[in-house]
């Protein structure tokens, strides 16, 4: 899984195969829903994690749809 900061760099992204992507995005998603829980809780430090990681699967979502928007319009 990718770490926050590199969730921010989108070219990063784009070098990945479709398949990878969907697997980033799974595991972005499985991720953020025990963040989601340790936040309820009380035990995340730093809240801005959460918006990270939200940002970084909307990210690989962009990519993702833009990868699969290529090949049918090819």
């Amino acid at each position: 899984m990718m770490k926050p900061k590199e969730l921010r760099q989108a070219a990063k992204m784009r070098d990945l195969s479709a398949e990878d992507l969907q697997r980033e995005a799974s595991e972005i998603a499985d991720h953020l829903m025990k963040l989601r829980f340790q936040q309820a809780a009380g035990q995340v430090e730093h809240p801005t994690v959460l918006r990270d990681y939200r940002r970084g699967l909307a990210r690989v979502k962009t990519v993702l749809a833009e990868k699969q928007r290529s090949v049918k319009g090819s």
